[in-house]
């Protein structure tokens, strides 16, 4: 069941892709926005580096990257 879910969600990601439609759970739409956001400000400002100063495992690290 689990397969034919991920088979499901796959084809509509594919089609609304085609058309030109991206599909973004509720859940992720914050930091969707938020990555959207910096995306435009690093362009933008030409940056080419960031220091996380964070005393934690690195997610922003990760988020920066992905």
């Amino acid at each position: 069941m689990v397969a034919l879910r991920k088979l499901a969600n796959r084809f509509i990601d594919y089609m609304a892709s085609n058309m030109g439609l991206l599909i973004i759970p509720t859940r992720r739409m914050d930091s969707y926005l938020l990555q959207m956001r910096l995306k435009r400000i690093i362009s933008e400002y030409r940056i080419d580096c960031v220091i996380d100063v964070g005393a934690n495992i690195g997610q922003y690290r990760d988020f920066l990257r992905n």
